[in-house]
């Protein structure tokens, strides 16, 4: 289901991990904590990047990332299971919105890039939403569709997930989407999600939500 935490290098920030997690995570990269205690910490050269994986880099979004994220959100197959395809300006305020979680959360979407080639192909990141009438930390990811398939979004989830646990104090973590969307559902169960819920709602008709606690996180990495 998931790979070695040593295919990731994950910048860590804040003081509440115990002996178990700092002797499993040992840490990679200078600290620097920001006013929520959240901040990234940015080694020289790596300004803006989160986390990488074996594959992947996620970094934060940029103004001119417009271009590469257009072609993953204004893409009609894409986005089949979205209430609606993202036009241009769509898609500016989304980069928008999250730059400005960035400043007031300490996360949002991140956006994915190809290690080998600086190459954005999508979106992941934690981000807060209203589900089923609750504000909660939400693992969210979109994949341009020729790089589908291969791995991507689970790899980069992973990596999310496991940032969400060791940097914020949410004891679950969440995904939801339309419940016909199998593959993202399949997703979420793929970095050890399980079926939360179901419930009816205006946007999707029925959405379906994934689930993954702490306590079931730290059983899984005492496993590896």
């Amino acid at each position: 289901m998931c790979g070695t935490h040593e295919d990731q290098k994950i910048i860590r920030t804040g003081d509440t991990e115990n002996a178990f997690m700092q002797e499993k995570f040992p840490q990679r990269t200078t600290r620097k904590k920001s006013r929520r205690g959240y901040c990234l910490a940015m080694g020289k050269g790596l300004q803006h990047m989160v986390l990488e994986t074996k594959r992947l880099v996620l970094r934060e979004m940029k103004p001119d990332d417009f271009q590469a994220l257009f072609l993953v959100l204004g893409d009609p197959e894409t986005m089949w299971h979205y209430p609606y395809t993202f036009d241009g300006q769509h898609v500016r305020d989304w980069i928008e919105r999250n730059m400005n979680r960035y400043r007031k959360d300490g996360f949002g979407l991140w956006a994915v890039c190809l290690k080998d080639t600086g190459e954005m192909i999508g979106d992941c990141g934690l981000t807060l939403q209203n589900i089923h009438g609750e504000l909660l930390p939400e693992i969210g990811y979109h994949i341009r569709r020729d790089c589908q398939r291969k791995g991507y979004a689970k790899e980069a989830a992973r990596a999310v997930r496991d940032w969400a646990f060791r940097n914020t104090d949410h004891p679950a973590l969440y995904s939801y989407c339309k419940y016909t969307n199998e593959p993202s559902f399949r997703t979420a169960e793929a970095i050890g999600m399980r079926f939360a819920c179901e419930y009816p709602d205006e946007i999707n008709g029925t959405t379906h939500v994934s689930v993954i606690s702490r306590e079931d996180w730290l059983a899984e990495m005492r496993c590896k």
